[in-house]
C-alpha cells in the first residue's frame, strides 16, 4: 500500500510485455517495491491445471514464471528454495501439466522444484457461510513458504465470470473442500479463501489470456501483451476487469466486502504504463458450453469433477460425429435454474447433487462424480445414438 491523497492506496503495476516477458515481470515487481529480499523460501502458484501449450491462453506462460524466478534470485533467494506448486484440475494429472506447459523444464534449468499439492499435507481452516460450517483444506506449502507469489493467467470462467488472482488460489485447496464449496457457496468460498490465505503477491499474466467461453478449450486466446503485479489480489482483479471492459465478478466483490482487499477505483493506483495503453476488449464469458448440437448442458454450479466429466463426454461424441436424433437437456450441479430447461426435452440428471430432481425428471446418473462410461451410455441412449 502507498500513500496518496491522504490515505493508503492499493498499487497495481502494469507493463507491456513486448519481446521480453521476464524483463516485463521484473519491471512490475520493482514498481511495487520488489519481492524476495530477506526471504529464505518462496512458493509460486501459477495456473497449470491442464496439460496444454501456453499459447492457448489457458495456462500461465512459463516466461512469466521465469521472470518471477529471476527477480527472486536477483534479490538473493536460493533457487533451490523456490517451489512452483499446483494441483491439476479435478481428474487431470498435475505432473503431465507441468511437463506439457514447459514448467518442469523451466524449474530444471533454474534448479527450482515443482510440487503437486494433491496428496500432500493440508492446513484446515473453517469459515461460516450462510450459517453453514465449511471446512477448507489448503496446501500446507502455502503457509510454510516465507513468500507466496500468485501467478494467474487472465481468463474468463463461465461459472465465476473471471479467473484471476482470487480464483487462482483455489488450486491450492484440497479436492473434497473444492467439491463442498462448489455445492454450497462458490463465490463466497473463493472470497473467504482469499481472506484466510497468508499475505501474498500477485503477478498477473495477460501476455496471452483467454476470453469468451473460459476457462478451458472452448475459449479464444486473447493476445493482450501485458503483465501486472500487486500486493492486493482484489485490487489486481478489479483493476484489470475495468481495463478490459468486463464486469467485476461476485467473488471479487465479496472478497472486498470481507476485507480481503479493495476494489473502489478511488482506492487503487495503477502505475507503470499509461492507462490509455492498457485498455483491452475482452470477450465476456459465456454460460452455455455444450459442444454437441442438440444437447443442452445446464450447469447448476457443479464442481469440476462433474463439469469436465459431462464436457469430455459431449466433446467425445461430437468428435465421433454423433448426430442426436432426439434433443435433450443434461442437468448437473446443485443449483439448477429450471427456467433454462426446455420443457419439451427429456432430461438427464448427472451426479448426486441433482438427486432432488429425480422424482420430477427421472434418469439419474448417480456418483460424485458419475463414471464417464455411464454418462456416455445414458446420453447415447437418450439421443438415439446407442446403436453406434
Amino acid at each position: 500500500m502507498e500513500r496518496g491523497h491522504g490515505k493508503a492506496k492499493a498499487v497495481v503495476a502494469a507493463a507491456s510485455a513486448g519481446t521480453d516477458i521476464p524483463g516485463a515481470v521484473d519491471r512490475v515487481l520493482k514498481l511495487i517495491g520488489g519481492i524476495g529480499t530477506g526471504a529464505e523460501s518462496a512458493l509460486i502458484k501459477p495456473n497449470v491445471v491442464f496439460a496444454i501449450r501456453p499459447s492457448s491462453g489457458i495456462v500461465t506462460n512459463p516466461l512469466v514464471i521465469e521472470g518471477i524466478m529471476k527477480h527472486l534470485i536477483s534479490n538473493g533467494l536460493d533457487p533451490g528454495n523456490i517451489v512452483v506448486g499446483e494441483s491439476g484440475s479435478m481428474g487431470f494429472d498435475t505432473g503431465k501439466a507441468f511437463r506439457k506447459t514447459g514448467t518442469t523444464e523451466l524449474c530444471r534449468r533454474y534448479g527450482a522444484k515443482t510440487l503437486d499439492f494433491y496428496g500432500k499435507d493440508m492446513v484446515t481452516k473453517r469459515v461460516t457461510i450462510d450459517g453453514r460450517d465449511i471446512r477448507i483444506d489448503i496446501a500446507k506449502a502455502v503457509f510454510d513458504a516465507d513468500l507466496v507469489v500468485n501467478a494467474p493467467v487472465i481468463k474468463t470462467h463461465f461459472q465465476t465470470g473471471i479467473s484471476m488472482a482470487v480464483k487462482n488460489m483455489f488450486g491450492a485447496v484440497g479436492f473434497e473442500s473444492r467439491k463442498t464449496i462448489h455445492k454450497y457457496c462458490l463465490d463466497e468460498g473463493l472470497a473467504h479463501i482469499s481472506k484466510i490465505l497468508p499475505r501474498h503477491v500477485t503477478v498477473g499474466d495477460a501476455t496471452i489470456g483467454l476470453q469468451g467461453f473460459g476457462p478451458s478449450i472452448k475459449g479464444m486466446p486473447g493476445k493482450w501483451g501485458l503483465v501486472f503485479a500487486s500486493k492486493d489480489p482484489v485490487a489486481h482483479d478489479s483493476a484489470i476487469c475495468r481495463l478490459f471492459g468486463v464486469d467485476v465478478p461476485e467473488h471479487v466483490k465479496m472478497a472486498a466486502d470481507i476485507g480481503a482487499g479493495v476494489m473502489d477505483p478511488a482506492s487503487i493506483e495503477i502505475i507503470g504504463e499509461k492507462q490509455s495503453m492498457l485498455s483491452r476488449k475482452m470477450k465476456p464469458p459465456l454460460g452455455q458450453f455444450s459442444p454437441l448440437d442438440g444437447v443442452n448442458a445446464i450447469d447448476g454450479g457443479a464442481c469440476a469433477y462433474c463439469l469436465y466429466a459431462v464436457y469430455l463426454v459431449l466433446q467425445r461424441l461430437a468428435t465421433q460425429g454423433v448426430k442426436p436424433k432426439r434433443r435433450i437437456d443434461i442437468l448437473f450441479g446443485r443449483d439448477i435454474d429450471e427456467s433454462a430447461c426446455d420443457p419439451k426435452r427429456e432430461k438427464i440428471l448427472c451426479g448426486d447433487c441433482t438427486e432432488r430432481f429425480k422424482e420430477k425428471y427421472g434418469n439419474l446418473i448417480s456418483g460424485c462424480p458419475p463414471k464417464k462410461s455411464e454418462i456416455i451410455r445414458v446420453v447415447r441412449k437418450m439421443i438415439g445414438a446407442d446403436e453406434r
